[in-house]
């Protein structure tokens, strides 16, 4: 058995973070990994300041408090081998 591929998924809206989720596990480069769940963008770079790591983010550009984008920079401030991927439910 390899390592275990960490991912974590912060949104806002619980049902955006259960459709990516779905999406990942239905892939099968994904299915033997580990998804953290993140409804608020300060815990989650709470999470990463008590040393927590993961390979891949996926984060809402558009979220309260921290938007994706500015989140994503201080994640990799913190950590610059984190794979992000920045999603959004707006069609623009």
């Amino acid at each position: 058995m390899g390592v275990i591929m960490k991912i974590a998924i912060c949104d806002d809206q619980k049902m955006d973070i259960e459709n990516i989720s779905n999406i990942i596990k239905a892939h099968p480069m994904f299915k033997e990994c580990e998804i953290s769940f993140f409804e608020s963008s300060s815990v989650l770079l709470s999470s990463f300041q008590q040393e927590k790591s993961y390979d891949i983010i996926f984060l809402d550009v558009d979220m309260p408090e921290i938007n994706g984008i500015n989140l994503g920079k201080q994640i990799k401030e913190l950590h610059e081998n984190t794979f992000i991927v920045f999603v959004s439910s707006y069609p623009q």
